[in-house]
This record gives structure tokens, C-alpha cells and sequence, in this order.
């Protein structure tokens, strides 16, 4: 069943002229509240923490509320070609995971989640990684520019498998030019044509693409998910994702693996 479009864009005011009235309204009642506190049955008036506290809670009430990003959005949105992924095209369930290799939450699904989930559902699903590298910034992106021009070569999940180890080790290494390199050989990617994909920024411009797609979807926090477009924010236990890829199975028509 295809999912509707959905719109990405924030909600905009419907009636400016409320919206002004609701702000008079609010800053006139400031007005009394500030007299009270300053003139007030206090012989002594009130403190400057009195007056800051009431300041700062009308200017909190004024503030509107985050506008929440889309829970579903259009399946073809989240992810593109050169997104490294596991799993037949053909499947009917697509797991698009934005992610930063500095991310501890992460770091934890890649370690304890994602190869039970692929084994459990085999076909059925299709895993697709993609870079938002919000949480180690720029060293966070040449890592996936690196893992990129290792995906050139067809040696993408070799090569960040020690990308993921070494976040985990107790010994963790700082995120290098040098370290990075030392995973492309312990990969046995051909490092003539890997150091040229990097000077090319060839990686680098993936990484971007991904990155200005999250901004796009609206993704707050790493690791953020799509499941058919659902949007499952945060690395939860292997049940949930179960529960998340069953029901989107059965709105197929198709009957999920049974558990053991």
C-alpha cells in the first residue's frame, strides 16, 4: 500500500491577527503582573528575581511549541542510489537508518540489533544506511566519506565494521585521517583508488546529500529509522523493531515470520 505524501514543510499561522492580539493580551497581563510584584503588598517590593522569573515564564509562554516532524513520510524519500544497503532490492520492507558513527546509541543497534533483525526476517526486509553525522561533526563526516569511497569498491560493510568496533572498544581511537586509513587497509581496500576518491571529495559529496536529506526529514537525533517510512527515533530492543516490521508486513498482506 503506498504511503500519502506527506508535508515536510512547519505549519504556518492561519490568522496573523490573532496571533497579535494573543501577544497584546499576554504582555498587557505582564503589565499587572510586573505592578504587583514592584508596587506590591511587599514593603520591601520585589526581589530582581521575582521580576526575572515572571519575564522569563511570559516569554515562555509566548514561545510556540517545536513544530513535530511527520511520524510517515513517502518511502522514496529516504533513501537514493548511492546508499550503501543490505538485503535485495526487491524486498518488501525498507529499513532506512540515518546515523553517525560517533553515536554510542548507534554503535549499540550495530553491535546488538541489526544482524538479529536481518537474519530474522531474510528477504523480507532490506537495510539502508545513511550518513547524519550530527553527533562527531566533521570527523564523524570524513568517516563516512571514507566508508563511502570504500562502498566504491564494493567493501562498504567491511570497512565500518571496524569503523564500529573501534567505537566500542574500551581503547577507542580518536577518529583520524590516519586511523581511517588503517581500517582501508585492514579492509584490503586498494588504497591507490580509495586516496583518490577522497581527494576527489567524491565520498565527502555523499555524505552531504545525506546530511542535507536528514535536515530535509526533519531528523533530530541519531540513530533516527524509517520503516516504510514510519519514523522510529532511537536505538530500542530487537522486540520493538519486530513489532514495527510485522505490523508494516501485515499491512501487505504478507504473514510475519514466526518468533522463537
Amino acid at each position: 500500500m503506498e504511503t500519502p505524501p506527506v508535508d515536510l514543510k512547519p505549519n504556518q499561522p492561519s490568522n496573523t491577527t490573532a496571533t497579535l492580539l494573543i501577544t497584546a493580551a499576554v504582555f498587557f497581563g505582564l503589565g499587572f503582573v510586573l505592578a504587583f510584584l514592584i508596587f506590591g503588598t511587599k514593603e520591601d517590593g520585589a526581589s530582581n528575581s521575582d521580576v526575572q522569573a515572571a519575564v522569563q515564564g511570559t516569554f515562555t509562554a509566548l514561545t510556540p511549541p517545536p513544530t513535530l516532524p511527520p511520524t510517515r513520510v513517502p518511502t522514496e524519500l529516504t533513501y537514493t542510489d548511492h546508499n550503501p544497503r543490505l538485503g535485495d532490492d526487491s524486498a518488501p520492507i525498507k529499513i532506512v537508518e540515518f546515523s553517525d558513527y560517533q553515536c554510542p546509541y548507534c554503535s549499540r543497534f550495530h553491535a546488538t540489533t541489526l544482524e538479529p533483525l536481518l537474519d530474522h526476517y531474510g528477504d523480507l526486509v532490506q537495510f539502508v544506511y545513511r550518513e547524519y553525522p550530527i553527533i562527531g561533526g566533521q570527523s564523524s563526516a570524513e568517516a563516512g566519506a571514507a566508508a563511502l569511497c570504500a562502498s566504491e569498491q564494493g567493501l562498504y560493510w567491511e570497512y565500518v565494521e571496524l569503523v564500529w568496533a573501534n567505537q566500542l572498544s574500551d581503547n577507542r581511537a580518536s577518529i583520524s585521517s590516519e586511523l581511517l586509513t588503517s581500517f582501508a587497509e585492514q579492509a584490503e581496500l586498494d588504497m591507490e583508488a580509495y586516496n583518490t576518491c577522497l581527494e576527489s571529495e567524491a565520498g565527502m559529496n555523499y555524505v552531504l546529500l545525506d546530511y542535507q536529506a536528514g535536515i530535509d526529514l526533519s531528523i533530530q537525533a541519531t540513530p533516527t529509522f524509517f520503516i516504510e517510512g514510519e519514523r522510529v527515533s532511537g536505538a530500542y530492543p530487537l522486540d520493538y523493531f519486530m513489532d514495527v516490521i510485522d505490523a508494516q508486513l501485515v499491512r501487505k498482506g504478507i504473514a510475519p515470520p514466526a518468533r522463537t
